[in-house]
């Protein structure tokens, strides 16, 4: 790996993987998480048609581990949002009545927040990182006991996402004005006595985040146990800001090839890779047709028709030294269904793990294969 993004591995952490056994826990997690999806989950609707948060149904480990990312697509701690103009305002507020946020500094384009910290219920929760792209970024939250002890009760499914949860969980840029993602728990170095929060998210409409102000909010930390029953860790609260700043890893890749998604010819339209994530756009044959769930909420049916739309299942980075990075697709992103011809999709892919983009050859998806120049 790029000496550049050294410290950006450092800093994410290797999972630390549990007994497979945990399986079994991830699994019943997934069903509670997942029947409250089908009561409750709806799109967001944007300027440019539809967007739905990254969740894959059929990848339960994910949805278990990630809770509170599935809990914002249910609408209920919020990430899915379609407007940021309100934080805006409260932001100016905020700024003047609890002081300014706190700066960030770059080392090897990753952005590291001075003295960004908040206790609460026995906790402190600290920013550590952020690195972002055009699209998308990941922050990097530490949460350590203030009596130095460390968690207990936490199992990890077999990637190394702890069970866990925030009651409450909104994470916001001010200015930006659509946005999906995802978020999960996992444990970086099971020696001390700290557990890192990851935030990922995606842009609806590429722009630039540098200097902007992050502004995070989180409520009473909770345990999901094997039987998908929730407990409280701690009641608290903690707020956080921070100035965004990080370098544009971005490499802008050749478009126009011709793909197929969920069994639908098409054409990729536009391609992008980072250190963290893959941005596509690309434009398919056919007209959207979603059908619309009851009452607004996300039928089975109108499911699997967003899954056909915009879910790739597997993308391939093929590495310069002749080695592989394979990507599940979560079938997050945002289309366009005004047109009776076609369907034009934005998305983005976030990375396993950081890469150095220039060390990547090609990038294999939906029958083609983009080269890195």
């Amino acid at each position: 790996m790029n000496e550049l993004f050294d410290d950006y591995a450092k800093g994410m952490g290797k999972y630390s993987l549990s007994e497979d056994q945990k399986d079994q826990m991830a699994r019943r997690l997934a069903d509670a998480v997942l029947a409250r999806e089908r009561d409750s989950a709806s799109a967001v609707g944007t300027a440019s048609g539809v967007t739905r948060p990254a969740t894959r149904r059929h990848a339960w480990w994910r949805a278990a581990a990630a809770a509170a990312a599935l809990t914002a697509a249910l609408g209920l701690g919020g990430v899915a949002y379609a407007t940021g103009t309100l934080t805006d305002v409260q932001g100016i507020f905020d700024d003047i009545f609890a002081g300014a946020p706190a700066a960030t500094e770059v080392v090897n384009k990753v952005g590291h927040p001075l003295d960004a910290t908040s206790s609460g219920g026995g906790i402190t929760v600290t920013a550590d990182a952020v690195i972002g792209d055009r699209s998308n970024y990941v922050v990097v939250l530490s949460l350590a006991k203030d009596d130095g002890t460390p968690f207990e009760g936490l199992s990890a499914t077999k990637d190394g996402k702890l069970n866990l949860m925030f009651g409450t969980e909104d994470v916001m840029v001010d200015g930006v004005r659509g946005a999906y993602g995802s978020s999960y728990f996992y444990d970086r170095d099971p020696s001390d006595n700290s557990i890192q929060f990851v935030r990922q998210i995606s842009l609806v409409d590429s722009q630039s985040l540098v200097g902007k102000t992050m502004r995070v909010s989180l409520g009473d930390l909770r345990l999901l146990d094997d039987l998908g029953s929730v407990s409280t860790l701690a009641d608290g609260s903690w707020k956080l800001k921070f100035k965004m700043d990080y370098e544009d890893s971005s490499i802008d890749l050749p478009a126009g090839q011709g793909i197929e998604v969920g069994g639908i010819k098409g054409q990729l339209k536009s391609a992008s890779l980072s250190s963290i994530a893959l941005k596509l756009g690309y434009e398919l044959d056919e007209a959207a047709n979603v059908p619309e769930g009851p009452s607004g909420r996300m039928g089975d049916q109108m499911s699997a028709r967003m899954d056909q739309l915009l879910d790739l299942g597997t993308v391939t980075l093929n590495m310069r030294d002749g080695t592989t990075v394979e990507v599940s697709d979560d079938g997050g992103g945002s289309f366009d269904g005004n047109s009776a011809t076609s369907t034009t999709v934005e998305k983005s892919i976030f990375l396993p793990q950081a890469i150095d983009p220039t060390q990547v050859e090609s990038v294999s998806l939906a029958g083609a294969t983009i080269p890195v120049t």
